[in-house]
């Protein structure tokens, strides 16, 4: 908590190095968040209507780095 406070009173989250990181988890986890996604589920689920697949809004995200669960500590 203590760490979680301080990144918002120096307001470290708006450093270039946070923009980065939001970048790189908007393109691994958000590719497709357009903010139409519970309506292309509700017109396919409940209404049975054919929607458009949603364009790539991100560039194709990096891999991730592994832990290596044999390390110690």
């Amino acid at each position: 908590m203590d760490e979680l406070r301080e990144v918002f009173v120096s307001r470290a989250y708006e450093s270039d190095a946070s923009n980065q990181l939001l970048k790189l988890f908007q393109a691994r986890f958000c590719e497709f968040d357009d903010g139409r996604a519970s309506e292309r589920v509700v017109r396919r689920v409940f209404l049975g209507e054919e929607t458009e697949r949603p364009e790539r809004l991100h560039d194709m995200p990096t891999p991730l780095l592994t832990w290596n669960v044999d390390r110690p500590g």
